[in-house]
């Protein structure tokens, strides 16, 4: 029978492979959350820069029928 030291060795040894095991998943998921996050906050600049080109792009629409109309009447 191994003695209390040999025992307490071995289970400090057990509870650092399963710490280094979780550590590597938490470091993973992390890894995959953080680049969906990335990637939400790309889609949220594109939106908001979409967003600002229909602006312009309707503010320019709506000179050039002003334009138009007033050369109509």
């Amino acid at each position: 029978m191994q003695d209390a030291e040999a025992v307490a060795k071995d289970e400090v040894q057990r509870v650092l492979q399963m710490t280094e095991v979780r550590r590597r998943q938490w470091e993973k998921t992390w890894e995959q959350q953080r680049a969906r996050l990335e990637q939400n906050l790309q889609m949220c600049q594109f939106f908001f820069d979409l967003r600002q080109v229909c602006g312009m792009f309707s503010a320019a629409m709506c000179k050039i029928v002003l334009k138009y109309m007033n050369r109509v009447v």
